[in-house]
């Protein structure tokens, strides 16, 4: 009985180290690259995600500044953006 026990555990400890190298190297493999530029736009944008400057979200539109050769037109003060 205790054998059954011992290779289950061995066996459980052996697959849960398989599948953590796996995810381990899918997470590098499929990693995001992030925008340092896009990201210190977005931290500066009142986050309140609501349409007024035409970009579905504030993170629409700092990828739109980030990326943009000319100036992207700020929203006007008849729209109120927080």
């Amino acid at each position: 009985m205790e054998a059954v026990v011992v290779n289950s555990i061995i066996m459980l400890g052996v697959t849960g180290l398989i599948f953590g190298m796996v995810l381990g190297f899918a997470a590098k493999k499929f990693a995001v690259k992030i925008d340092e530029k896009e990201e210190a736009l977005l931290a500066l944008l009142p986050g309140v995600n609501c349409g007024a400057c035409g970009y579905p979200g504030c993170s629409g539109y700092a990828a739109a500044l980030s990326k943009a050769p000319l100036p992207v037109p700020m929203p006007s003060r008849r729209y109120r953006v927080c």
